[in-house]
């Protein structure tokens, strides 16, 4: 995933002009491999498709992406949280769940206690930062 990530991000001068045909193309050949590539790779097509398209929806500023922050920054908390409770809803379903269904519950999860951590103690740390001072301006003459 991170090689694909940075392979996005090394040619994002490609794609980043043309959404909609990137995405395409991007759902067919991962379409083609999942169907037609080596048994390692079709498995895991899927989640590649769906992490490309995350990069390439999720740095493109849209409407509905532009007024995610106003609850809060969440990242950190998605970030830290993820493993600890994925690990925890297999081992606490003894890895019975199918992937969707653990996947629901690992987002929910995940998405609560980030929510929680910048309420609570992410955005009250921030608070005790210190202000950077701006400096004067010089006048311009």
């Amino acid at each position: 995933m991170f090689a694909l990530g940075s392979t996005l991000a090394c040619f994002s001068d490609l794609w980043s002009s043309r959404r909609v045909l990137s995405a395409i193309a991007l759902v067919a050949a991962f379409t083609v491999l999942h169907f037609f590539g080596p048994s390692v790779i079709k498995s895991q097509a899927l989640m590649f498709m769906i992490a490309a398209l995350g990069v390439v929806w999720g740095t493109a500023c849209t409407p509905v992406l532009h007024r995610a922050g106003r609850f809060g920054d969440f990242s950190y908390g998605l970030y830290i949280y993820a493993f600890p409770v994925q690990q925890l809803v297999v081992w606490a379903s003894a890895n019975q769940l199918g992937f969707p269904v653990a996947l629901a519950i690992t987002l929910m999860s995940t998405l609560t206690l980030a929510a929680l951590s910048w309420h609570w103690i992410e955005k009250p740390a921030l608070s005790l930062k210190p202000q950077r001072m701006r400096l004067p301006q010089p006048a311009v003459t």
